[in-house]
């Protein structure tokens, strides 16, 4: 590859010199010809005027030496030049190209004279060509550079568990912008190659290189600044510990919206700025506009300010499972302004944080399932304790079960003499919203182990009372056997 460039740079360099040479006898040719045009009175005039210059510099000690110093830094800046010269010339025989570079040119010169043809058209026609090369080569090496960052980014995302699925996207729009670039560049040089001006270009004008560039750079640096910002705070939700795996699910979305409306006004702004455009009026009325919405929407407000405090205490989160402003669900959604339920039916509950006076959350840190577990007036209540120990004991025993349950079962006691049964109270400790889980199959072993050793669980029930004797006894019911005659 540098070998080819070092070609291509000897033959662009043969092809300028006689271009070059035509334009310096075309430019003495028409200075001549302006210095013919020029009335001789003019030319005798300046000359004069120069003379008496000279001799005024000349008299005058200061300006004398002035005038010295000034001729002794125009030959240091002729030796400058003829040192370059010299070294580029050393540099073309170090690569042993100056007899190639001599024969290049000669051949050209006599294919020219040969041919009839014109060095400037040629000379035109074969840059454009070598333009349109390199602009080639460049728009293959804009394509695998693309591919290469995709793969980079993919490989990225698979590395942190991300789940960016625009990354195709971003490289895809990277690639045209950059085709875009070269196709725009090769355009200009290719014109300013054929005489072509760009500056007064009428089609040209009306495009500011400068502004689209400043836009096309600010709008990769914020996207890559976004992808950042999106990234790290997907990377927190994905690889926080389980304990905090609830929170983070809570946070992570008002976390990116609050970031994505102040990375939206930035970018705005600087956008703005780079097309033009004065932005200082445009934060005033946004200001005066954040004052007037603020008075007129007070409820708004007052649910921004309960739900950073509701959220910011950590009282709810992403799958708990609450009660507030009279209805409960588990919590589905959580932004800045709104709780979303969801209930056992189904049904959605999106409640303004306005309106919760009050947080009732089922499945804080752990849960409880109470039971209320009442048995017939005639059995014993040590033997039913005992029983309920068992069965409790036969839950952890299941795996499903144990991995739920963090305590075993507390039994509180009997609790309450009820009209048909006597109540005792118990309550088994479990992971949050495991309770219902782990009661449904604790209220199972425990109805077998009931029926098993023969404890009625009564049902609701009455007793007719038709009187009592003197000594206390109550009467018989008498009751009548009707047979059948059929």
């Amino acid at each position: 590859m540098r070998t080819f460039l070092i070609l291509c740079m000897t033959f662009m360099l043969s092809l300028a010199s006689p271009v070059m040479a035509q334009n310096d006898a075309s430019t003495q040719d028409a200075a001549a010809q302006d210095t013919a045009d020029t009335p001789v009175e003019e030319v005798q005039q300046i000359s004069q005027e120069s003379l008496e210059s000279l001799i005024e510099t000349l008299e005058s000690e200061e300006t004398r030496q002035s005038f010295l110093e000034n001729l002794r830094t125009l030959a240091q800046l002729d030796d400058t030049a003829e040192a370059a010269r010299s070294n580029f010339t050393s540099i073309i025989e170090l690569l042993g190209l100056d007899m190639r570079f001599a024969d290049l040119q000669s051949q050209y010169e006599t294919f020219l004279e040969r041919n009839n043809i014109s060095s400037s058209l040629f000379g035109n026609l074969t840059a454009t060509l070598i333009i349109v090369l390199v602009a080639l080569i460049f728009m293959y090496i804009n394509y695998r550079l693309s591919i290469r960052i995709r793969d980079k980014l993919i490989s990225l995302k698979n590395r942190y568990d991300l789940s960016h699925e625009r990354l195709h996207t971003y490289t895809r729009v990277l690639r045209y912008i950059g085709y875009l670039i070269i196709v725009l560049i090769a355009a200009l040089m290719i014109a300013s190659n054929w005489g072509l001006d760009p500056q007064n270009s009428e089609i040209l004008a009306l495009i500011n290189f400068q502004t689209i560039f400043s836009i096309i750079l600010v709008v990769v640096i914020g996207l890559i600044v976004w992808e950042f910002i999106d990234g790290a705070i997907e990377y927190m939700q994905v690889h926080a510990p389980l304990e905090k795996q609830a929170r983070m699910n809570t946070l992570a979305p008002i976390i990116r919206n609050i970031a994505l409306v102040v990375f939206l006004v930035i970018f705005t702004m600087i956008l703005l700025s780079e097309l033009g455009i004065n932005v200082v009026p445009l934060l005033a009325g946004a200001g005066i506009l954040g004052i007037a919405v603020g008075f007129g929407a007070q409820t708004m407000v007052k649910d921004y300010i309960s739900g950073f405090f509701i959220i910011f205490e950590d009282l709810i989160q992403v799958g708990d499972v609450v009660t507030v402003a009279g209805n409960t669900g588990s919590v589905e959604r959580l932004t800045i302004r709104k709780i979303q339920l969801r209930d056992f039916e189904g049904s959605v509950y999106t409640i303004p944080y306005s309106e919760v006076t009050q947080v009732k959350n089922l499945t804080k840190d752990f849960s409880y399932y109470v039971l209320n577990v009442g048995v017939a007036y005639r059995e014993d209540i040590d033997q039913v304790i005992e029983a309920m120990k068992q069965v409790d004991e036969d839950l952890r025993a299941i795996e499903e079960y144990n991995q739920e349950i963090l305590e075993p079962i507390e039994i509180v006691g009997l609790d309450q003499f009820a009209d048909s049964a006597i109540v005792i109270k118990a309550r088994i400790k479990t992971k949050p919203v495991k309770q219902w889980f782990v009661g449904r199959g604790y209220n199972r072993l425990l109805k077998y182990k009931f029926d098993e050793m023969n404890i009625e669980i009564p049902f609701p029930h009455q007793t007719i009372y038709f009187g009592e004797n003197k000594d206390g006894s109550a009467p018989p019911m008498p009751i009548k056997k009707i047979e059948d005659k059929s």
